[in-house]
């Protein structure tokens, strides 16, 4: 059981990419943006737009409706992703690693998988 987990709901950024790594395991990557709003101090609305990078493994039925705009409900673990850029210099970047998603949109033609 994973002590950190995250759920939360947003709108695909683009379309979903699915890429082939070692073992030609497949991996669909794709980001949402996620919509809040508060009141700061002084009572006034403020918006803000969080992007959530997300990573699904295993599951390419899906990546046909996960297009630019598609409504989701998404849990899954923060994940930290090392690398090293062109220079050489230490990088990290973090990612959902999606559990469970739920399409919210009504898309034409889905079928219940």
């Amino acid at each position: 059981m994973d002590l950190f987990r995250i759920s939360f709901v947003g709108h695909v950024g683009n379309d979903a990419v699915v890429k082939t790594i070692a073992d030609d395991k497949k991996v669909i990557n794709f980001s949402v943006a996620v919509n809040q709003s508060y009141k700061d101090k002084n009572g006034d609305k403020v918006e803000k737009t969080v992007w959530v990078e997300c990573a699904l493994w295993n599951n390419e039925k899906i990546v046909k409706y996960l297009k630019k705009g598609v409504h989701l409900y998404i849990e899954g673990v923060p994940a930290v992703n090392a690398y090293s850029s062109k220079e050489g210099e230490p990088k990290a970047s973090q990612t959902c690693k999606v559990e469970n998603i739920q399409i919210l949109s009504k898309i034409e033609g889905k079928e219940e998988e």
